[in-house]
C-alpha cells in the first residue's frame, strides 16, 4: 500500500476520502440491504432471523454483501466476523451527522459508482476522478463520525472486532478492492445499522496483546500466543505536526520462504491483498482511543502490518511458538 500516491489514499481501499465512501457509497442502496421488519439479511440478501439485543453482534462477509443484524445497542459491541467469500474483506462504520438518513446519499451513491467503473475502465484517470468525486462531497460530510471498523479477513477465516459506539444511524461497508479495480461496497458489500440508545453493558477485553501507536512509533506490549489472542491497539494523540499516526492493525501470516524485507515490499493491493489469509485486525482508531481485535493463532510466522494514510506502511515480524 502506498498512501501517497493519487490524489487520495491508494487501494486496497478505495482512493476516495474513507469517510466519505462509508457514507455515501454505503447508504443500503445496493446489494445487502436492511428488511425493515426485525429481521436481517444473509449474505445473499434473504432474511435469515430477528435481532438480538446483545453485546456480540454477528457478521457475514461474503462476495459482495454482509449479513448483520438491522441494529445493535450502544457501547462495546463485539462483531464476530466470518468470511464465507473468495476475497479478502473488512468493514467500516461511520455515524451519520443528526438528521441524515440514507436516502440523502442515493443520487451520490449512483454518481460514484458510475465515476469509479469509468475510472476502472480508463475512460478518466485518477486525477479527473479525484476532482469529480470532491464535487459531490455534501457540506454534511464534515459532521461525519468515522469510528472504525475490522479485518482485513481473508477468505474462510474467522475474527473478532471490538469497537465502542455511540448511538445513531451509521453506515457499514467493505472499502476494499477486487483484482478488477471494483470496489466491494459498490458491488453490494453495503448497508445501514442503527445503533440503539439501550447500552450492551459490556466493558471492554482483556488485551493480550497492545499495540500501541505514537507519533511514528508503533511499540508491542506482550507476546503472542497459540490459540485466542486478543488485541489491543491504542492510538496516541499525535503531535501537531503529523497528520495521522498508524491507526490499521492486521495480521498476516507468512512462510519460511518468505522474509520480512519480501512481505514489506508487497503493496497488498489487488493479487497479494487478495492472496494473504489475513487474520483480521482493526482500523480507522480515533486519536486517544483504543480497539480491540480477537484472533485464532497456531504456531509459525505472522506480521503485524500496520498502516496510516499519511505514512509508508510498517510491517514488524513475531513468531508463535
Amino acid at each position: 500500500m502506498n498512501p501517497n500516491s493519487g490524489p487520495a489514499p491508494s487501494p486496497p481501499f478505495a482512493p476516495i476520502p474513507k469517510v466519505l465512501l462509508a457514507l455515501l457509497l454505503t447508504a443500503g442502496l445496493v446489494g445487502c440491504q436492511s428488511s425493515g421488519d426485525g429481521t436481517k439479511a444473509d449474505a445473499g440478501g434473504e432474511a435469515t432471523g430477528e435481532n438480538t439485543p446483545s453485546s456480540t453482534a454477528q457478521m457475514i462477509m461474503a462476495d459482495y454483501a454482509f449479513g448483520t443484524p438491522d441494529s445493535i445497542p450502544s457501547g462495546w459491541v463485539t462483531f464476530q466476523m466470518e468470511n464465507v467469500g473468495e476475497e479478502t474483506h473488512e468493514f467500516t462504520l461511520a455515524r451519520l451527522p443528526q438528521g441524515k438518513t440514507y436516502e440523502d446519499a442515493r443520487g451520490i451513491i449512483e454518481l460514484a459508482d458510475s465515476l469509479e467503473q469509468r475510472l476502472v475502465e480508463g475512460t478518466i484517470d485518477s486525477t479527473a476522478y479525484g476532482k469529480a468525486v470532491q464535487q459531490v462531497i455534501p457540506e454534511w460530510e464534515d459532521e461525519a463520525e468515522s469510528v472504525g471498523g475490522g479485518g482485513p479477513l481473508g477468505p474462510g477465516q474467522t475474527a473478532r472486532a471490538t469497537l465502542r459506539l455511540k448511538p445513531g444511524r451509521y453506515v457499514i461497508s467493505c472499502l476494499i478492492s477486487s483484482p478488477n479495480g471494483r470496489t466491494h461496497s459498490f458491488r453490494g458489500m453495503n448497508r445501514g445499522i442503527t445503533v440503539t440508545e439501550d447500552s450492551s453493558g459490556a466493558e471492554p477485553p482483556e488485551a493480550d496483546v497492545t499495540l500501541r501507536s505514537a507519533g511514528r512509533e508503533v511499540s508491542v506490549e506482550g507476546q503472542p500466543r497459540p490459540g485466542e489472542q486478543t488485541v489491543a491497539l491504542r492510538v496516541e494523540e499525535p503531535p501537531e505536526d503529523l497528520e495521522s499516526p498508524y491507526n490499521w492493525a492486521f495480521v498476516a501470516p507468512f512462510g519460511p520462504e518468505t522474509s520480512v524485507e519480501e512481505l514489506r515490499e508487497r503493496d497488498f493491493t489487488d493479487e497479494d491483498l487478495h492472496a494473504t489469509a489475513f487474520r483480521g485486525g482493526v482500523g480507522r482508531v480515533p486519536a486517544g482511543q483504543t480497539r480491540y481485535f480477537t484472533v485464532d493463532l497456531e504456531p509459525g510466522r505472522y506480521a503485524w502490518v500496520l498502516y496510516s494514510s499519511a505514512a509508508e506502511d510498517m510491517v514488524k515480524q513475531f513468531t508463535v511458538e
